[in-house]
C-alpha cells in the first residue's frame, strides 16, 4: 500500500507503520528524518515527520531534549507554518513534564513573545503561573 503512494510521502508513513504497527520506534525515526531529510521543501510533511519523531522521543524513547530538540527544528526551518504556535505549545508541555521548569519557563516567554495572538496564548500564560514557583 505505501509502495502505491507518491514518492514524497513515503517515508513520513513507512514511519507511521512502523511506529503503530510494528513497534520498532528506531526504524520510525529513520524514516521520519529521512522525509525531512529528502524532501525539505514538502513542508507539510517535514513538520508532521518532525512533529511525529518528536512525539516518539517523548512517548516511547523518554527523551524529552531530543522531543525538544526535533520541535525546535520545526521554528527554526519552518516558523512560518501555521503549526509553529502548536509546535512550541508542545515544546513547553514536554519541559513541564520532564519537570525542566527553567527551559518550560524560557518556552513560555518564547511563546509569549513570537505568538502574542495565538489562540493558545492563555494556556501558556497559565502553565507559565503554574510553574513560577519552581523557577528562580
Amino acid at each position: 500500500k505505501i509502495q502505491r503512494l507518491d514518492p514524497k510521502e513515503q517515508h513520513y508513513e513507512r514511519g507511521q507503520h512502523y511506529e503503530t504497527v510494528v513497534k520498532n520506534y528506531t526504524t520510525a525515526l529513520e524514516e521520519y528524518l529521512s522525509q525531512v531529510k529528502k524532501y525539505p521543501g514538502e513542508t507539510n510533511l517535514a513538520v508532521r515527520a518532525l512533529q511525529a519523531s518528536a512525539g516518539v522521543k517523548h512517548r516511547r524513547l523518554n527523551d524529552p531534549q531530543g522531543a525538544i530538540a526535533d520541535l525546535r527544528r520545526v521554528l527554526t526551518d519552518y516558523g512560518r507554518h501555521p503549526d509553529a504556535d502548536n509546535t512550541l505549545h508542545d515544546m513547553v508541555q514536554i519541559a513541564v513534564e520532564a519537570k525542566d521548569y527553567p527551559q518550560a519557563d524560557r518556552l513560555c516567554e518564547e511563546f509569549l513573545v513570537a505568538f502574542p495572538q495565538s489562540e493558545l496564548r492563555e494556556k501558556v500564560v497559565q502553565t507559565r503561573r503554574n510553574i513560577s514557583r519552581f523557577v528562580w
